[in-house]
């Protein structure tokens, strides 16, 4: 298995491919890893920064969890390849990613079969690695798993993200992961307007973002808070005054004065 592991890392060059790998290769084989009582209880749902991140059914299995997390890293870490190396476990209560309770309460679910077209997808997907057979026999089980999992899902009426196709809970349409990038790249995208214009108001931002007023001013406080300690700095530029005036005031560049950025920063150095 060294000489999988030393391939795997070739052929994964960047570290989120290789998250994504040691994540598919956990979801696939969780209750073989951990045993049937915990993969009852728990789900691997992300890997990110060296930390993987568990859903837990219960706070008692998420005490439960903590307690064993020595133990679960020495053998996640040992399974793995040697692709990753997870530092930490985080544990949450959010039933966003489940494992449907057929595939471990029941002795037997029969996964549907692919088809031709299915399977020779996934061949030619892992043509880069076909020389090595060892390496494209595990990565092919691990991804011919993975789809009649999909099918079968998708069979008894499980809802699958838009977005990546992984199981979520009933009642969403995104998983927990992906809502969460979503809304990273809105406040990514929000920072940078409040930068470019920091008087921007929220009549304003909402006819180019997907914001809710909620969300406008937490951003806002917290550009503002960042637009502020700049400023402030003995070697700030007056860029960085004005832009700290602009968002505390309101003003646009035509309407401010040198007395009214006087005033402003003078009243934050009183309560800095």
């Amino acid at each position: 298995m060294k000489e999988l592991g030393f391939v795997l890392k070739n052929l994964l060059k960047t570290k989120k491919s290789k998250e994504k790998y040691s994540l598919a290769f956990l979801q696939t084989n969780w209750d073989k890893l951990v045993g049937r009582q915990i993969a009852l209880k728990s789900y691997p749902k992300e890997i990110k920064e060296d930390i993987l991140f568990l859903d837990a059914a219960s706070p008692a299995w998420s005490h439960n969890l903590l307690t064993l997390k020595k133990e679960l890293l020495d053998k996640i870490n040992k399974d793995v390849h040697g692709i990753i190396h997870i530092e930490d476990i985080k544990l949450s209560l959010k039933q966003g990613l489940i494992q449907p309770k057929e595939f471990l309460e029941k002795k037997k679910v029969v996964l549907p079969q692919l088809e031709n077209e299915e399977k020779i997808l996934i061949e030619s997907v892992l043509k880069p690695v076909e020389k090595d057979q060892e390496l494209f026999k595990v990565l092919y089980n691990i991804m011919e798993k993975e789809k009649k999992k999909k099918k079968y899902y998708l069979k008894e009426g499980y809802p699958l993200c838009k977005r990546c196709g992984i199981v979520v809970s009933d009642k969403k349409t995104i998983c927990p992961v992906c809502e969460k990038n979503i809304k990273e790249s809105i406040k990514n995208k929000a920072i940078k307007i409040f930068y470019d214009t920091p008087w921007i108001k929220f009549e304003e931002i909402k006819t180019v973002l997907p914001l809710n007023f909620e969300q406008f001013l937490q951003i806002r406080a917290e550009c503002r808070a960042h637009f502020k300690e700049s400023a402030l700095k003995k070697d700030a530029k007056e860029n960085q005054v004005t832009r700290y005036v602009m968002a505390k005031t309101g003003l646009q560049p035509s309407e401010l004065t040198q007395e009214k950025i006087l005033a402003v920063m003078e009243n934050a150095r009183r309560r800095k």
